[in-house]
């Protein structure tokens, strides 16, 4: 008799179904999270990269505009033009170089980026690019 109650009851309980969507929510809520953060700290990684590029351009058209502008006054309008970020973090590398005897004038900017935290993925990545325009 008694084990008879304790096999129904535990047959009962096989069949309850009662909190599985919460149990289900409780598996997938954490991935689905992660997923979310890596897209979203993904696109603001873009989205500096993007001003890195602006502020790059932005230099390049001063040496287009001014050939003699010294490396200071080139410096400080590649910060000017990328406000957004931390510009005192920008990395700004002014070089001259001679390819096929063509003078050229390149920046290189490099800006540690710091990412939403997701799980595994390193905290910083560093973001760089590089523009060049021929000497006029």
């Amino acid at each position: 008799m008694v084990m008879r109650k304790i096999s129904t009851l535990l047959r009962r309980f096989g069949r309850n179904e009662d909190g599985s969507p919460a149990v289900e929510f409780a598996i997938v809520a954490p991935v689905f999270l992660s997923v979310c953060l890596g897209v979203i700290s993904v696109g603001y990684a873009f989205q500096v990269r993007n001003e890195m590029a602006h502020a790059a351009d932005s230099g390049i058209r001063q040496v287009l505009l001014d050939p003699d502008i010294t490396d200071d006054a080139l410096t400080t309008a590649i910060r000017d033009a990328f406000p957004e970020s931390d510009p005192a973090n920008l990395t700004i590398t002014l070089t001259e170089m001679t390819v096929d005897s063509v003078d050229y004038r390149s920046i290189a900017l490099s800006y540690p980026f710091t990412r939403i935290v997701i799980p595994g993925i390193p905290d910083t990545w560093a973001l760089g690019l590089s523009r060049r325009t021929p000497k006029i």
